[in-house]
């Protein structure tokens, strides 16, 4: 079965391939590489393999795929500490690979302790080479070893722990000996070894070593040499996208070591080297050099580094030379990063050499001490060549006692570390900030990106920036600007700008000079990054509504504000302990603040404006060099808040003011607590006004000689308390505590002292007993009050009539009893009556409500917008006393939301715009009701106004789309797509045809069913929004409507057939063309296949310019019937391979001659799958007697020669139309063999008889046997030229079974002579004896001369009969006799003697011509002695 397996693999296609299982078909891996041949897979089970047969594995040479079923995590070939793995040494080449294994603890006393490649080149990919050695002492390669000669491809394999310090002394991972190797993403790590090259070692290689996206990572060795991840000798690298990684250990080069010495150029490009190393051991101090990098090169040798970064690496001896890169040979560094690279001495690179440096950023560097840039960062040595350092971030270079040429110098920035201006350099960022000097101060030297991949010249037009990183900018911003950050900005590519605004607040700080602000647009920030203000005057300003402005300031993330700065319409929120501090004078305004507020240092002010503060106020003041902070807190709203003034601090000597001022405030557990014990004077200046406290005040004042000012006016403490208590020690205190105008409401006043002030005007309900508790029995002097513990002058008692206050409202009633009873020698209340008691007076005036006067649609907008128009508040004018209106919308639940707040300025009217929640539609108004309220500087009293209702509407029209492409997807469905930047207010699209509306779709799609008629259709889309405003049209397209085709081709039953298409499918995958239950395989000659049985699908899609067998399980012929649409035959172009089959497709629709579509080609044969051929070295061409070339046929072509073919078929009207000649088909008709039978499997092979030797006739036929079974047979119809015999293959699957040859079936040919009715035998001199793998077979044939004799009397019958008007007679005679042969018509009437006389034996024949006799049946007759036979024959003209 499996030579049967070969024979379909190679006539059909690799569908068949032989799969070799280990172990249940072999019990070991090399047995199963033994039983397989080229071409095989040997699959692998899970598990462990050890023992004879699993190591040592020898390919022998075979062209196999050794591949594990599940990967190397679950299959592992364990050498047990004796053996390597694999030996390849046969010359094996890529297509030997080893995919998918685990090769385990392998040792061997020579070398490659896991793998020994030499004269070979397989192919490594997937696997894991893990824990092997070499040598005892002088081994190399402990993972692998290539001789010479010998290559490698690794990929995707992991070379671990291999090598170690008492067994392989060169290439702990692997060793390269004048061989080559290539590797691609995989691992080299832990790998160690005494001297040379941890992770690999190279050696006088045959070509450069190239390695892609790999890592190298912790390889080192125990001696001297270096190298740690790869050591080269005599050797040239590729390298591109590699990270090398903490390799460490002694001797130059702690990650590679390489000695070019006239080898030529290596490149290294995309690659990272961080935190790798070098050292020596004392008595080999100079050996240690180049942390990352060693390079030695002769005269002629280079070292190309781009786009890579140097961190971290350092050298650690006392003479280290070159925390990055020591180099004796030339170096060029282009757009490259080396920060924060140490060594003794030269922290960067040290050079003996000339280098160039363009577009680099050399910086941060430090010596072993610590000290920056120690000696210098780039310092060049004995070199007579002159360097060049262009277009970069430098921060010094030296040159050794003058005996280098002094570099050329252009466009270097010195001393980076401290004035390039980077993003973070503390952090390791060492982009440019918008404010650094080395924007757009470069040479245009033609290098198009910078490390990070960005355009090197960015923007177009503008000069690069210098150093390693290109700026968005084109210049540097050297004034103070407004700086954007956005939810959706970008910290690595944006400039800052409000079109290309920063992604964290953190970034935006980092790109800061004084007086820059910061906008910041609504969205929420997650920052976890320590935000420093180290600039001062710096503004940071919400773009939106404070709830829309949120800063998320993770468990790192504090604002430090040590300067001049201020933060407005924000909200802050922290987690855990991130804090935010400020310094110096800062203001909050328009705030929600979730987070404890810390001053320090020198702090002179702090405002709070409209904020929210959820947290804690800390005012720490320890600076001893002011006198006066004011404190403002201004309209806002303070939640479990604490503030505590603490200015305790060794030395002060001078007094100290601290004013705190709370307006219009509301509180909740409010803590004031004053200054600890200490010298010098200390004075706090309180004033509580126009404010709501829920919670406690605690008016603390100790201290000697302190002195503290309290005033709480026009407060409403509800359910809450205050406090007053000293600390008299030193008997003196000078602390002053003023209540007027407030109300106090279930709430306690407690006091330890006899505190002085005044209370007055004040209301204390229920009453006072539950509210003063004094220690002793002294309390201030109160006044005008109701409720008061006695009755001093004007206070009264009983109920003040207040309107709600258990929910809040503590107005009072028109007959409360508090009205004008107050202080007679205070103010007037603002109706211009005597003060009233409480906190809020009593309006007697009425009528101060403002009035709307109108509401209108703010024009010429997209909505969303009304313009509100109302007259002022008669106390605004009048009296002034209106500090603002309030703008409310009434909800639906009846509450009011405040849209915003203007300031009263005693006009006579006023307007504002304000955001509606929606707009009008066509169907009818959304109208909003909006109230006017007046406020006056008590937050208690405000009048409104009557409510009145507007609308918005919509006047701008949506922005017309873009983009629009038509595509006909299917027969009578054409497919539209557009873009559009939607808006909010958008509605639907309107798509036009031919000019009309046809339809209307929110979506960016929509197919049309419903065109008219074939041809060109114009189509164009607009966009519609909720106010029935139209857009422009978009750009019309065309769209072509061609008519659907289809294409019907017949599939024989039991058999290959081979067929193709000419029709543009309008779905070309395999299973909407073909229905899976009809098929048995598909395949093409690229050997992908099609097998619905067993769900293998490698086809997929079926391309047009291709042939596909196929092969259908039906038991009769089946009608395939395609659809499409017609191609352009001038756009397609069709490729011939050398060495092999070609199956293509037959594009026209039209048969075309083959020798007319193929002329000019180099052509050994084509054939299709019903056995024609063309073959023109031979003259044969049974294809176009047959109809020529045919749609729905494929053609599989051979060519000649090594080189591929392109060719386009021709347009079929340009060829006169073809139709084959009669003399064709009826040469054709007359080859057909009419003794053997034929079964035609789809597959076969031409053998061509060049000649014949011997007595061969017209009509006789040749036969070609396989194992006995007859495979082919032909008609012979001239003699005299090259006779084409079709063999065909057999087929075996899927029980099917089909006769034909076997490759290694042996090819026997028989010729039977027509005239004589028999076979005989013939030697047939092929150029093959098998039929094997050739594709054409050709030779003669000599007819045995044994034959020649005949046995007895024949009259064989005539040929052609029917014949028109000549046939051929053919007789055997065994011995010389007398013959007689006449021809008789029907009457029995003698019409022509042909032969009369003596005949020798052997074979005749005679020709008889019927031309002057008229048509109608006759009688041969022949005799002679006793023989006598008589044949019919029928002359027809």
């Amino acid at each position: 079965m499996k030579k049967i397996l070969l024979s379909i693999i190679i006539l059909i296609s690799p569908i068949f391939s032989d799969i070799v299982h280990v172990p249940d078909d072999q019990q070991t891996i090399q047995m199963g590489i033994v039983f397989a041949a080229n071409g095989d897979t040997v699959l692998v089970a899970p598990g462990t393999y050890t023992g004879t047969g699993n190591k040592n594995i020898d390919f022998y040479g075979k062209s196999i795929t050794l591949l594990s079923e599940n990967g190397w995590e679950s299959t592992t070939i364990d050498l047990e500490d004796n053996g390597r793995a694999f030996y390849f040494h046969l010359n094996e080449d890529s297509t030997s690979v080893v995919n998918g294994f685990r090769v385990y603890n392998g040792y061997v006393p020579d070398d490659g302790g896991g793998i020994y490649i030499e004269n070979s080149s397989p192919k490594i990919i997937n696997c894991k080479i893990e824990s092997c050695y070499a040598g005892d002492g002088a081994g190399k390669g402990g993972g692998f070893y290539i001789n010479t000669s010998g290559s490698l491809v690794l990929e995707n394999t992991i070379v671990e722990y291999c090598g170690n310090s008492n067994e392989t002394d060169y290439g702990g991972g692997g060793y390269v000996f004048e061989g080559s190797l290539i590797v691609r993403n995989s691992i080299f790590q832990n790998n160690y070894m005494d001297f040379h090259g941890g992770g690999l070692y190279l050696s006088n290689t045959s070509a450069p070593t190239q390695i892609y996206e790999s890592l190298f990572q912790e390889n080192g060795n125990s001696q001297s040499s270096g190298g740690n991840a790869i050591w080269a000798d005599h050797a040239l690298l590729i390298l591109n996208r590699c990270n090398f990684f903490n390799n460490q250990g002694y001797g130059s080069g702690g990650a590679i070591h390489l000695n070019a010495y006239g080898d030529g150029n290596s490149n290294i490009n995309n690659c990272q080297f961080i935190s790798n190393g070098s050292s020596s051991p004392s008595n080999l101090n100079d050996n240690s050099a180049g942390g990352a990098f060693r390079y030695n090169g002769g005269e002629y040798d280079s070292l190309f580094i781009a786009h890579s970064i140097f961190r971290e690496n350092h050298t650690s001896n006392d003479s280290g030379k070159g925390g990055v890169i020591h180099t004796d040979g030339y170096i060029d560094i282009e757009n490259c990063e080396m920060t924060n690279n140490g060594a003794w001495r030269y922290p960067a690179i040290h050079t003996t050499h000339n280098i160039e440096v363009n577009f680099s950023t050399i910086t941060n560097n430090t010596n072993n001490d610590g000290n920056l840039g120690g000696f210098a960062d780039i310092y060049l040595s004995n070199s007579n060549y002159q360097s060049v350092l262009t277009n970069s971030i430098i921060d010094s270079y030296s040159i050794y006692d003058n005996t280098a040429p002094f570099p050329f110098v252009e466009n270097i920035f010195n001393d980076g570390a401290t004035a390039a201006k980077f993003i973070d350099q503390d952090h390791g960022d060492f982009r440019l900030n918008i404010h650094s000097p080395c924007i757009g101060t470069g040479s245009q030297t033609g290098i198009q990106y910078d490390l990070a991949g960005n355009p090197r010249i960015n923007p177009p037009g503008s000069s690069p920036d210098v150093g390693c990183y290109e700026h968005a900018l084109a210049n540097t911003i050297s004034d103070p600007v407004g700086i954007y950050i956005s939810p959706n900005g970008n910290d690595t590519l944006s400039t800052g700008m409000i079109n290309d605004p920063f992604g964290s607040l953190s970034f935006a700080v980092n790109n800061l000079i004084d007086y820059d602000t910061i906008y910041v647009n609504p969205g929420s920030y997650n920052d976890n990054n320590l935000i420093h203000y180290n600039e001062e005057h710096i503004s940071t300003i919400g773009l939106g509504d404070v709830d829309e402005v949120i800063l998320n300031l993770q468990t790192d993330g504090i604002i430090n504000s040590e300067g001049f700065n201020d933060f407005r319409n924000l909200t802050v929120q922290t987690q855990n302990d991130s804090l935010m501090y400020v310094g110096s004078e800062c203001s909050f305004e328009n705030l929600m603040l979730e987070s404890d507020i810390y001053s320090f240092g020198n702090a002179t002010s702090i405002s709070l404006e409209n904020v929210i503060l959820d947290g804690t106020i800390n005012l720490n003041y320890f600076d001893d060099s002011f006198n006066i902070c004011p404190i403002d807190l201004n309209n806002s709203e303070f939640h479990n808040m604490y503030i505590n003034v603490d200015p305790d601090y060794t030395g002060y000597t001078n007094n100290k003011r601290i004013i705190l001022n709370l307006n219009n405030c509301i509180f909740n557990n409010l803590d004031d607590s004053g200054f600890p014990s200490h010298d010098g004077a200390n004075n706090i200046l309180f004033f509580v006004t126009n404010s709501r406290i829920n919670g406690g005040i605690n008016l603390n004042s100790s201290g000697f000689d302190s002195y503290n000012w309290n005033v709480i006016s026009n407060c409403v403490i509800d359910n809450g308390s205050i406090t007053i208590y000293k600390d008299d020690q030193n008997g003196v205190t000078r602390s002053v505590y003023n209540l007027f105008n407030c109300t106090f409401y279930n709430s306690t006043i407690s006091t330890d002292c006899a505190p002085s002030g005044i209370f007055k005007n004040n209301i204390f309900f229920p009453d006072f007993s539950g509210v003063f508790h004094p220690t002793n029995s002294e309390h201030p002097v109160i006044s005008y009050s109701m409720n008061a513990p006695d009755s001093g002058p004007g206070n009264i008692f009983g109920d003040p009539l207040l309107r709600d206050p258990a929910n809040g409202d503590f107005s009072l009633f028109p007959a409360s009893p508090c009205i004008d009873v107050g202080n007679p020698f205070d103010a007037l209340d603002p109706d211009s009556t005597r003060t009233d008691m409480g906190a809020i007076y009593f309006n007697q005036n009425g009528e101060y409500e403002p009035q709307i006067t109108s509401i209108i649609d703010v024009p010429d907008d997209q909505g969303g917008a009304l313009r509100i128009y109302w007259n002022h508040s008669p106390l605004d004018i009048e009296f002034g006393n209106i500090t603002h209106y309030g703008i409310r919308r009434l909800l639906t639940d009846g509450s009011t939301d405040l849209i915003t707040q203007v300031p009263a300025f005693q006009d006579e009217s006023y307007q504002f715009v304000a955001s509606t929640l929606m707009d009008s539609v066509s169907t009818g108004n959304y109208l909003e009701t909006y109230v006017i309220s007046a406020h006056t500087s008590n937050p208690w009293i405000y009048y409104v106004s009557d409510p009145v209702s507007g609308y918005s509407v919509d006047n701008i029209a949506p922005s017309a789309p873009y983009n629009l492409t038509g595509d006909l997807i299917e027969y009578g469905v054409v497919e539209l797509r557009w873009d559009q930047e939607l808006t909010e207010d958008f509605q639907y699209f309107n798509i036009y045809r031919e000019g009309l509306l046809i339809a209307s779709t929110p979506d960016t799609m929509y197919l049309d069913y419903s065109f008219p008629e074939m041809g060109i259709i114009e189509y164009h889309v607009t966009a519609t929004d909720y106010h029935e405003n139209e857009s422009l049209a978009s750009v019309a397209i065309d769209v072509e409507i061609m008519p659907l085709q289809s294409q019907q081709i017949t599939l024989s039953q039991l058999r290959w057939n081979n067929i193709s298409f000419n029709l543009e499918f309008l779905d070309n995958s395999i299973t909407s063309v073909f229905n899976e239950s009809e098929i048995l395989a598909i395949n093409d000659d690229a050997g992908n296949y099609f097998i619905p049985s067993i769900n293998v699908n490698s086809l997929e899609n079926l391309q047009i310019e291709k042939g596909y067998h196929v092969f259908t399980n039906s038991t009769f012929d089946l009608n395939l019937i395609t659809s499409g649409y017609p191609i352009d035959l001038s756009s397609y172009q069709i490729e011939l391979l050398p060495l092999q089959f070609n199956n293509i497709s037959y594009l026209p629709t039209e048969p075309m001659s083959v020798e007319s579509v193929m002329a000019n080609l180099p052509i050994l044969l084509i054939r299709d799958s019903d056995g024609h051929y063309y073959l023109p070295d031979f003259g044969v061409n049974t294809i176009d007697p047959t109809g020529g070339m045919q749609p729905g046929r494929g053609y599989e072509v051979f060519i000649t020669g090594m080189e591929n073919v392109i060719f386009s078929y021709p347009d079929p009207a340009i060829l006169s139309r073809f139709n084959p000649s009669v003399d064709s088909r009826e040469q054709y008709a007359q080859m057909t063999s009419q003794h053997y039978q034929i079964t035609p499997t789809g597959i076969s092979k031409p053998i061509i008889i060049k000649s014949i030797t011997g007595a061969v006739k017209p009509g006789d036929e040749i036969a070609v046997f396989a194992n006995g079974n007859m495979v082919g047979a032909s008609n012979i119809v001239d003699p005299d030229s090259p006779i084409l015999v079709t063999v065909w293959a057999g087929f075996h699957s899927h029980n099917i079974d089909l006769p034909g040859f076997e490759p290694d079936d042996k090819i026997e040919i028989r010729l039977w002579k027509s005239s004589e009715n028999r076979e005989v035998n013939v030697i047939a001199e092929l150029d093959v004896s098998y039929f094997g793998e050739s594709q054409l077979i050709t030779g003669t044939i000599v007819i045995n001369n044994q034959d020649l004799i005949p046995e007895k009397f024949t009259l064989h019958p005539a040929y052609p009969n029917p014949f028109n008007p000549v046939t051929t007679i053919n007789f055997a005679i065994p011995y010389d006799a007398f013959v007689v042969i006449k021809v008789f018509d029907v009457r029995g009437k003698e019409v022509a003697d042909l032969v009369n006389g003596v005949i020798e034996d052997g074979y005749h024949e005679v020709v008889w011509d019927a031309s002057k006799l008229s048509s109608g049946m006759y009688f041969v007759k022949m005799t002679s002695s006793d023989f006598k036979a008589v044949q019919k024959i029928i002359f027809v003209k």
